[in-house]
């Protein structure tokens, strides 16, 4: 969804005729969050942990190598005090 750049958006529930949408939104921005709405208005719906805020989120990118040797990028969302330490997390 364009309201959501560089997120994470999972479709998670729909009207029958497909005029309101539910998603649920994870990235550097949402810790995991549920927003409804149409073509022209989304709208917060609650949080999925509402202890944590967008500002104790780091994303980190990586990249690893599968078995067959493809590189294989990935993120990793840690928490922000351990940024210092992410190459923990590597």
């Amino acid at each position: 969804m364009a309201k959501f750049p560089n997120q994470s958006v999972w479709l998670q529930n729909w009207t029958l005729n497909w005029s309101e949408l539910l998603v649920y939104v994870e990235g550097d921005q949402y810790s995991g969050d549920y927003f409804v709405g149409d073509a022209k208005k989304v709208e917060f719906l609650t949080r999925a942990r509402p202890t944590i805020m967008a500002k104790d989120i780091q994303v980190v990118a990586t990249k690893y190598p599968a078995a067959d040797g493809l590189i294989i990028p990935a993120l990793i969302t840690i928490p922000t005090q351990h940024a210092q330490k992410s190459s923990n997390y590597l």
